[in-house]
């Protein structure tokens, strides 16, 4: 029996390295109202943690017809389960389930957490841009104008010093941090503010990510698994939107084909192709026999006044090696008609009667309609929404290719 779990505070608990660390509230209101989400990629027989049976049910029966058959557990036990599947592996986390009473064996080792860790750290994505720049400039077949993207790992603060200067603009990052957090902006100067912060983060974590500041037009992702024995495959293309913060907001769930024909309107198929196959090749042999479960790799098409297209790709920001939003929605892609599209959000209200209020005037004004058991339109929740709820998963689903034509936009 595999043991789902989500744990959104994963990146914050890495950052912290303590197993002890205790995530902010808002991060464990999260944890407890999207709870059930798992139960989405879930299989027969499996189980998915969730903060109420009850509720996790009222889901359940609401999508009976189209969800596995699963059992829910408020509290982690050591029955039957031969695997864990978290959303992301962290030492609070390894540290928690054995307490739960979880047998070592199915959880990760502590050389192995050390590993997991290192390899999350933004100084992985900084190896592999870099590593991909070598190559694309050694290959004939690509417009180097059509790429952009690079970044330096600084271990001092006169090389961070040096790496801001170099620059008009730039964003820095902590190797380690939560979603959108840990992230400055540069403006040619080592000054305070941003002087006193990067000083802290080098003292903490070791060392800063400095890189030049892109002009976005839009976010994407290439999603991946790994079996940790040496194989990654591809599993699809995610279209992505954030916040001028860089929090994740939503994605398109659509075909592969109808995302790729919408992303190949800035981005080449040609260089696209290449991206996929140079990721899937470094990622084999640099995580595929260390990591173990899903990851994507977050890239921007940005404005470029150098390429003939107007448009640039930047193929590595983040490398999340941990269950992504992005995959999610590549997964959700299996309940849609055929000819439907639809916009996975998750969404925060600060007054839960605003969400509650929301979520009924939606289910009256876009009520599903399905065909052969897919959804063609409406308004689906994807976790409880109770009194108390303050997080939500949904999809909003349309005829048509309206979603994917927002993108990019």
């Amino acid at each position: 029996m595999k043991l789902f779990l989500f744990n959104p505070d994963n990146d914050l608990s890495l950052a912290n390295g303590d197993v002890n660390f205790i995530p902010p509230r808002s991060a464990r209101i999260m944890a407890s109202n999207l709870s059930a989400l798992p139960m989405w990629w879930a299989d027969d027989g499996d189980a998915v943690c969730v903060s109420s049976i009850s509720e996790a049910d009222v889901v359940r029966k609401m999508w009976q017809d189209r969800l596995p058959k699963l059992h829910w557990w408020t509290e982690c036990s050591d029955y039957a389960v031969d695997t864990v599947c978290p959303w992301g592996w962290n030492p609070m986390l390894r540290h928690k389930l054995l307490r739960s009473g979880l047998r070592s064996s199915v959880l990760l080792t502590d050389e192995q957490m050390d590993s997991y860790r290192e390899l999350s750290g933004r100084q992985t994505a900084v190896r592999l841009l870099a590593d991909f720049n070598q190559y694309a400039t050694g290959n004939q077949g690509v417009e180097q104008a059509l790429c952009c993207g690079t970044s330096v790992l600084c271990h001092t603060e006169t090389e961070a010093k040096d790496a801001v200067e170099r620059h008009p603009q730039t964003m820095l990052k902590a190797p380690w941090s939560g979603s959108g957090k840990g992230l400055r902006f540069g403006r040619g100067e080592w000054a305070s503010p941003l002087s006193g912060w990067g000083r802290n983060v080098l003292r903490e974590q070791g060392a800063l990510v400095v890189e030049p500041f892109y002009d976005k037009a839009a976010d994407l992702a290439m999603e991946f698994h790994s079996d940790g024995r040496g194989t990654v495959v591809y599993c699809g293309l995610s279209l992505f939107t954030t916040n001028v913060q860089g929090a994740y907001q939503g994605n398109v769930v659509a075909k592969e084909s109808v995302k790729e024909t919408r992303l190949f309107k800035f981005v080449p198929e040609s260089l696209f192709r290449m991206v996929q196959r140079y990721l899937l090749e470094w990622l084999s042999v640099e995580v595929g026999s260390i990591y173990s479960g899903f990851l994507g790799v977050d890239m921007m098409v940005c404005y470029s006044e150098k390429s003939s297209t107007g448009y640039a790709l930047h193929p590595c920001v983040e490398i999340n090696l941990r269950m992504t939003m992005g995959m999610v929605s590549v997964l959700l892609g299996r309940y849609l008609a055929p000819d439907s599209e639809a916009m996975f959000s998750v969404d925060f209200f600060s007054d839960t009667k605003a969400l509650h209020d929301q979520h009924e005037l939606r289910t009256r004004t876009h009520p599903v309609a399905s065909v052969d058991g897919q959804w063609k339109k409406g308004y689906v929740w994807l976790t409880p929404i109770g009194c108390d709820t303050h997080y939500r998963a949904s999809l909003l689903v349309e005829e048509g290719d309206a979603c994917s034509q927002s993108w990019g936009r």
